[in-house]
Parts: C-alpha cells; structure tokens; sequence
C-alpha cells in the first residue's frame, strides 16, 4: 500500500479495515501484517464503457481512469486489468469472445486480446471520442461511433483493416445496432436522429419499406419505433442515456440522467408506458446491459463511477422462486407480494413522470495542495446548448432579405442579460395565484347523456377535469376540482343534489360531491381500469353503479357512503355504453354492442344478469343509451334508430325509425320521453307518438361536422340538448324558442389562442377549421369564422385590426376584426403551421412551420413574403417571439434547440 493515498481506516479487534483512494477496500491482519483485498472498482471519473460477454458470465468495463477491467459475474469481483494511455469511452466484446476492442477519449481504436488483456492493435482513424463500438452479428465486422458524427466500419477478419464511413449525422453519434444478417446499421445522435445505413454502400437508407421488417441482433439504441414509450410522457428521449433488449426480447432496460434503471415490455410503443424502476445510482446512468443467459443486468454511473450487478427475474423465473418458497417462508413471500403490489399500485397511478435533475453534472475532481479533494462544477452541457454551439453564424438567405441566425453567450442565453442578477426569492414559487373563473366547452364529442338538471335547476355537465354547475340566471359557473383527468361519466342522485362523477386513467377514480357546496361525499377507487364508462344511483340513493373501460368491461356496485364495493361481475365482452337503475324494483340495466342485460343481486351480494329477450323472431341491436320511466319501463335507443321499450327483460313495443340514424340520448318526464339522434333532432313523445320535434341539424357553425344529439334532459318544460359539436341548448317546449348556452370547438384540438391588445377579448383556433372570438366580459362567443383547413396558431396585430391565422396546409389567413372576413391569403409552405407573431409595431409577421421553416411577411406591402430561414434538418420550429425592438427572433424546435435570428 505504499503507493496508496489511505481515506478510510475502521479497527476491529486484530483486523483493520481501509479504504483508498482508488476505490479499493482492504482488511489487514495486524499479527500477519498482510493486506487481503476485499473490493475493487473504477477510480474518480466517468464509466462509461460496458459489455457483456456473449456466452460467459464475465463483463468488461472502460472509465477515465484510463483502465479496461474485466470482471465475473459469478465470483463478483475483477478477475484482470489493463491501463491504456487515455481515458477510455467505449467496450465491446467480439462475437468469439477473444478479443475487447476500445475506443478512447482521443479517437483512438484499441484491440485487446480478452484472455491476457494484452493489445492486439491499436488504430486512430479519428480525433475525436469514440462513443460506441459494435461487433456485427456474424463477428466479421467492427462499427464504430464517433463525436464527430461518423461511423466507421473495420474488417476484423483483415486485421480491422478500415472498409467503410457512414456519413450524414449532424451531431455525436452515440448509439450502434447491427442488423441480424450483419448487412444493416441504425444509429442515434445527440440531436435526436435516428438514421438507418447500408453497410455494403454505407448509404444512408432513406424508404421506411426497406427496413420495416428487419430483425437487429440487438437493440440499444434509445430512439426507434420500439423505444418511443420509454421516455416520461411529453418530454421526448433527452436524458435517457442507454438501453438494452434482453436476450430473449421481451423486455427493455434503460438508463437515465436520474440515477434511474428501468424495466419497459419490449417493443415499448406508448408514450409514457409503464415501468418498473430501481434506484441505486446517485446521478446519470451512462450504460446498461444483460448478460448473455439473462440473468444479470449491469449498469455503470457517469458520475458515481460505479458498476452495479442486478439479479434479473423473468416472470417464469417468479413462478420458480414462488414454488421454491417453504411454509416456514411464508411471511417472507407475503412480504415480498405487498412490496411488488406497492411498486405496482405506484407506477400505474403516474400518468406522466415528472423529474428533477439532481447531481453536479460533469465534474472534475482534482486534490489542493492541503490534500484535500476539490470538485469543480460545470453544468452539463444540454443537445440545445450544442446545437446552439455548432450554429454560431450560420445563414440563411431568401431574396433580398438576410435572416441570421447566431447564438449569445450563456450569460445571455439565459434571458437576464448583462445586468441581470438573480433576486433573492428567484427560486420561490410566485406570489400570483390563479383562480378559476369560466370554461368555455363541453364534452360532447364522445359522450352521452353528460347533461343535467339539478333540484335547483342548474345545468350539471363536465368538460375535460373539470365538472361545472352552471347558474342560468347569473351566466355562472362553479365548479368541482378534485379530478386528476378526463371525466367521461356523469350520475345524478335522486335527491338531483349530489353528482358522482368517473374519469379516464389507469387506476380511474370516482368522485360523489355535492352540486350547491361542492363538498366531496366520497372517493372511490381500486376496482376498475382504464376509465368508467358510465355511472346511475339506484332508486333510494343509497348505491352507486359503474362499469369499467377494462376489457371485461366490469361492473361495480358501491355503497358509496361507506366507501366499499358491494358486488362486482365481469359485464360483457363487448363495450357497455350505459347502464341505469329502475326506480321501481332496483334491477339494473345495461346496453352496449350487440346486447341489453337485466342485473339483480342475488344471495351474498352477487350479480346476476339476464339477456333480453326480443320475441321469438327477435335479433339483438346494439344500444347506444338508455332511460326509465316512472313505472319502471326500461327505454333503449338502438344503433338503427329504432326506441325499444321493455317490461322486464321483454321487449314490448318496437317505435320503429325514431330517429334517421343512431339514437344517441334518452330521457323520460311524467308524460312521456325525449330522445335525441344523429340526424340532429329531437323528439317530444307523449305515450306511443311524437309531439313535438326540434330540428338542430342547421347550428353548428362548422359545416364539415353536421350536428349530432349526444344529450337530452328534461325540467318542467324545458329540454337540454347537448349536441356533439360541444355546444348546449335549451329549448321551451311550450314556445318552441331555444338559447345557446355554451358553444365551443366541435371535437377538434385547439391550438390557436391570442388575446386581443386594447379589448377585454381573446381569439381562439382550432382543428375544427374555425376561428372564434370571446368576449371576456360577456364570457360569450361573440364572432366564428370558418375556414377551409384547421387552425394552428393565431395572432393580433399591434392595434388589434387584423388578426392572423396559420392553417394546417401552411397558409397564412389574415382577416379584418370587425367581421371577421377574410383579407389576405399566403401560402408559402406546404407542412403545418406552428405559431405565429405580429412585430412589435406591427409591421412584420413572422411564422414558423412544421418542416422547420421561418418566415416573415411584411403588412404594409400586403404581406409580401421578405425572408426565409430553417432550423436544423429534421426538427420542426414550434415556438416564437420578437424582441422588443422588431430586430431579434427567438424560436424553440422539435429538438429541444432554442435559437436567435
């Protein structure tokens, strides 16, 4: 130990105990005087170099501390080592398992033979860091990935004589896949590309037909088809580090800048999938692989500079350690299922992982002339702030108009400027506060029968999380809050004061509030999945029915009050789209694709149902809905547009083309029923004949969506009718007269949306190819204009005269504000718009598009197309902003870069 700077000393008895500075553990016998070493590892830096063996149980590992090491997995510890003249980046073991190739920090190539770790050859055919290095599947070929975005190919069987590049990344490339003939590459970069090459031509392969169907010998590369879900929703793959397919290719490990190991079904194609995770690593996880039989998964930190070993379990390999369990472990396994149910229960309640960057980011360690270690702090360097580097003076020229594109310093970069200083409470959340006041929307568009009366006569509906009581007389709104999704399901209590309400999500809960107090009665969770599709209160109140989204779409009866569930049964194998109570006999009723089913409990709490029956000529129909009458005479509104009345579970009167097309609502007052269909009308009945019809097929504003009855509710001779346009109506029956209470987008996605420069109103634009203006005193639609593609993004000019909109088809539509009409019409791109901005004195218009194009128009020459710039190949520009002298542009893209122009 002469040569070993000594940081930890512990005595016990005879035998003292002693760390190092390069991360070894020894135990000295103080008679013996002879050190025994107990642990090994990577000394102070980055590990960033890690392979398995392909058919032993032995991993080798490269770091900054300028050492290949080869390790057991069997004995846990290093078996051999050897030094190199540089930092080592990148490892891989070849197909035969005798030699270990390694890419170093200075772009050199070097081949050790794995059995003594001696070299074999050493190349530098590059500058630059090698990132990765991959054998091909058939062992011939050695692929390597370089920063300066090249992959170099090398015949191994002619002394990895240097055969062929791939070039056209525009950043590092950072991950390698051979295909399993060995005739295929893909790659990823730091930019987020994800590219295909032909290594006979190395060719870039651009026909997503040619490589669809191939098989890749591995999979590590963090982008791809397969990979997309493995990152948190929304945020994209930046920060995940590495991946690996296990043997068997069923399951995806990745690594990730938080320290986190995740396990992901392999192909993982849902964005934000579930996982499985485990924490051991204190900050950015650069690698992680399985061993050749998968059992083992490795991982090494980049910062913490250690190699963990994880025991990996298959599902079948579960089952054999659950059969292996003795009775005198029977407390131990039911320990170990409450955990697994613990991890699980967690990881299905997160819809979108939110992170923290923890850790010091790149660091280097260096020892003062005291002996004391210093660590010096950078923070990391993100793919925007590189692409922001590479970019410094680019140009891009259109006409006579020049748009410059160039990067400011970090210290302006980060939007302070030069005499920025950061206050005290930057760091505190701010003082503001928001408070909801208004929802301009309805949920119309896939719901049904969502739209109701309260004993106080306010309307009761839901639109996105939120469920609004809305008070006609005052043109108010209050609102239950306590969703955390979508809510797609709406009950009414007897007493028409309490509502239950059920949302979208894995684990989907229910809510039972009061509508006056908004108070919650209860939450109910913990039995369905996917979402609840519908839910109905029985005669007295006191039981709450809901069926699940889940494949058996499952039924629920809940003593709500108490919190428990009463009865639960699998409900049909077809979807279920609502069910109801008969306030007569409590027997529920559900109706869905192809069936109506008759429920009653029987003995122990148990559901029981029962099929209608249609006669003796009887074919079952599909029902889109359902209601009762006060008699207890079921009601159901059939795909063909046909009503069915039912005694018991009979059929017992057929009023054949009710409606022309699906019967989408029903609802029943003491004389009779109102129904409401896809033809856009609704029906007073009065016994067995219509009364009364109201035609709203003309009033939706779109003319590409006709108007279709999604909800009807009756009150003392008043109906409400939501339509599937998202707009509410109620109509008088005895004047025959309606008001439009609520109007919104018609089912579409809504981008667009400015608020106006002098007036209290905002405009907004939507996928529905409309664009409508609200005036926020009013808390009302007061103008829509209909164009003729989708909207993206909209705008007002400084004096707020005209207002732009960008299309779907990348035209540029400016209309007068008065009237909205039509003005001016460009189009200069054929991809969507993205945003779009006026100048600050109103001159320019610049817009930014899909294909990553930026263009700027001038208003006072009837904007005239006068410079165009694009952002790098393959991103598309997403955001915008002017500085406030009209001569800077700032836009954020698809990669996450943020540029000036």
């Amino acid at each position: 130990l002469d040569r070993t700077r000594i940081r930890s000393l512990c005595w016990l008895v005879r035998t003292i105990l002693v760390g190092t500075h390069d991360s070894e553990v020894f135990e000295i016998d103080i008679e013996a005087g002879t050190p025994n070493l107990l642990l090994q590892g990577h000394r102070a830096g980055k590990v960033s170099g890690l392979h398995t063996h392909p058919s032993k149980r032995i991993f080798v590992t490269g770091g900054e501390d300028q050492t290949v090491r080869l390790w057991d997995m069997d004995a846990r510890k290093q078996t051999s080592m050897r030094t190199l003249d540089g930092p080592v980046r990148s490892v891989c073991i070849s197909l035969d398992g005798s030699h270990v190739a390694c890419g170093l920090e200075d772009g050199r190539l070097v081949i050790l033979k794995l059995k003594t770790m001696r070299p074999h050859l050493e190349r530098k055919d590059r500058s630059k860091p090698i990132n990765e290095l991959r054998y091909s599947a058939n062992g011939k070929m050695l692929a390597v990935a370089s920063d300066d975005a090249q992959i170099l190919v090398y015949d191994v069987l002619s002394e990895y004589e240097w055969i062929g590049t791939c070039s056209g990344h525009k950043g590092p490339v950072t991950h390698l896949d051979w295909s399993a003939d060995s005739k295929l590459l893909q790659s990823d970069d730091a930019l987020g590309h994800h590219l295909f090459w032909d290594v006979e031509s190395c060719k870039e392969m651009l026909v997503a037909a040619e490589i669809r169907d191939v098989e890749w010998a591995t999979w590590t590369c963090v982008m791809g088809w397969p990979a997309q879900g493995i990152a948190p929703k929304f945020q994209g793959p930046l920060g995940i580090n590495a991946t690996a397919r296990s043997s068997f290719g069923d399951t995806l490990a990745s690594a990730d800048d938080w320290g986190m190991v995740k396990l992901f079904r392999f192909p993982c194609i849902t964005a934000g999938a579930r996982c499985k995770r485990y924490g051991g690593h204190s900050a950015r996880v650069g690698k992680i692989r399985f061993s050749f039989e998968e059992k083992t998964v490795l991982s090494c930190g980049l910062i913490d500079g250690i190699i963990i070993q994880w025991r990996y379990l298959s599902s079948g390999k579960l089952m054999e350690l659950e059969e292996l369990l003795s009775d005198d472990d029977d407390e131990l396994g039911q320990e170990m299922a409450a955990g697994a149910e613990r991890d699980e229960q967690a990881d299905s309640d997160v819809e979108q992982e939110l992170v923290t960057r923890y850790g010091r980011g790149e660091s280097q360690v260096t020892v003062d002339k005291k002996g004391l270690m210093q660590v010096k702090s950078n923070r990391m360097i993100t793919g925007q702030e590189a692409v922001n580097r590479d970019t410094r003076g680019h140009e891009h020229k259109a006409g006579n108009s020049q748009i410059d594109l160039t990067t400011l310093n970090q210290e302006h970069a980060a939007g302070g400027g030069s005499d920025w200083r950061k206050p005290m409470d930057a760091d505190e959340a701010p003082y503001n506060c928001l408070q909801l006041e208004h929802v301009y929307g309805f949920r119309g568009h896939d719901c049904r029968n969502n739209l109701l009366y309260s004993a106080e006569g306010h309307v009761v509906y839901m639109v996105a999380a939120v469920a609004v009581v809305y008070h006609k007389a005052s043109h108010a709104q209050h609102f239950y809050s306590m969703h955390t999704d979508d809510i797609i399901s709406i009950g009414m209590h007897p007493d028409k004061l309490i509502v239950a309400t059920g949302q979208v999500g894995k684990v989907p809960i229910i809510q039972v509030w009061h509508s006056s107090t908004m108070q919650t009665f209860a939450t109910l969770r913990g039995y369905h999945e996917m979402g609840i599709a519908s839910l109905a209160f029985n005669k007295d109140g006191t039981k709450l029915a809901s069926v699940g989204l889940d494949m058996d779409h499952s039924i629920a009866i809940w003593d709500w009050r108490k919190g428990v569930r009463l009865a639960t049964c699998p409900g049909h194998t077809d979807k279920i789209f609502e069910a109801r109570f008969n306030p007569v006999d409590d027997v529920l009723v559900t109706c869905g694709v192809g069936h109506v089913k008759f429920w009653t409990m029987q003995g122990d709490n148990q559901l029981k149902g029962k099929k209608a029956v249609y006669g003796q000529d009887g074919v079952s129909h599909t029902m889109m809905c359902c209601a009762f009458t006060d008699a207890g005479l079921a009601l159901t509104g059939g795909l063909s547009g046909d009503v069915f009345l039912w005694k018991g579970s009979h059929l017992e009167w057929q009023f054949e083309q009710a409606h022309k097309g699906p019967v989408f609502a029903l609802a029943t007052y003491p004389d009779g029923f109102v129904s409401g269909g896809k033809d856009g009308r609704v029906r007073l009945w009065s016994g067995l004949d219509p009364v009364k019809i109201f035609d709203f097929s003309g009033t939706c504003v779109a003319s590409t969506i006709a108007t279709r009855i999604r909800a009807a509710c009756w009150r003392d001779g008043q109906v409400l009718v939501g339509t599937m346009s998202n707009e509410i109506f109620e109509v008088d029956e005895r004047s025959m007269t309606q008001r439009l209470i609520v109007q919104s987008h018609a089912g579409a996605e809504v981008w667009g949306l400015d608020t106006h420069p002098t007036q209290s109103a905002f405009a907004t634009g939507g996928e529905d190819a409309t664009v409508r203006v609200y005036k926020v005193s009013s808390r009302k639609a007061s103008m829509v204009r209909e164009l003729p593609k989708g909207v993206k993004a909209v705008a007002y000019n400084k004096d707020g005269s005209s207002l732009a909109a960008g299309l779907v088809d990348g035209t540029v539509v400016i209309l007068e504000t008065k009237k909205l009409n039509v003005t001016t019409e460009r189009r200069t791109r054929e991809a969507s718009l993205t945003d779009l901005k006026f100048s600050p004195d109103g001159r320019f218009l610049a817009t930014t598009c899909l294909d990553g194009s930026l263009d700027v128009y001038d208003s006072q020459s009837d904007f005239e197309l006068i410079g165009t710039a694009k952002t790098r190949e393959g991103a598309g520009l997403t955001h915008l902003d002017w500085s406030l002298d009209g001569l800077f542009i700032q836009t954020d893209n698809s990669m996450k870069m943020h540029q000036y122009w």
